[in-house]
């Protein structure tokens, strides 16, 4: 989670914690204090912590009202490039997007991360810090391509939201 300058990165050691930190977060960000969640692709991430809940039976009432309520507040930069941007055909990856507009990324591949927290898992002490530094770029990234179209994003209605 990145706010304002201040990047906040969980690494959590077990299946509770991880809940926990899910929980807090999702809190948190549907919280008064925040009015807009920017981001890439946002969809995957939202899935997959649905999911992720449902599946250890871990919906309730607050986690479903905060969740909707992160849902109506997103602004996803990857719906506003894949909408409203012509990039060559299936060349919409967060990557081939910045390459494209000579935003600097990293050169570690999103599918690679679970390899590498794999190897974190196994005692590799630089995979985690490979996987935040890789996270601080993408929110870098995916900032600095919200305030090049900023004027356009936040005059269009992304109030109607769907997973």
């Amino acid at each position: 989670i990145k706010l304002k300058d201040r990047l906040h990165q969980y690494v959590c050691k077990n299946e509770k914690e991880d809940i926990d930190q899910i929980r807090k977060a999702i809190r948190y960000l549907a919280s008064d204090s925040i009015t807009k969640i920017i981001g890439y692709n946002l969809r995957f991430d939202y899935q997959f912590i649905l999911t992720r809940m449902a599946k250890l039976d871990k919906l309730d009432d607050e986690f479903a009202r905060n969740f909707v309520d992160c849902i109506n507040k997103t602004t996803d930069i990857f719906d506003f490039v894949l909408n409203y941007l012509s990039l060559s055909k299936g060349k919409y990856g967060l990557a081939d997007v910045c390459k494209f507009f000579g935003i600097e990324k990293d050169d570690i591949a999103s599918k690679d991360i679970k390899d590498l927290f794999i190897r974190h898992l196994q005692g590799d002490r630089e995979a985690m810090d490979r996987i935040l530094e890789h996270n601080k770029g993408d929110l870098d990234a995916i900032y600095e391509l919200y305030n090049k179209f900023k004027p356009i994003i936040d005059r269009l209605d992304f109030a109607e939201k769907q997973l």
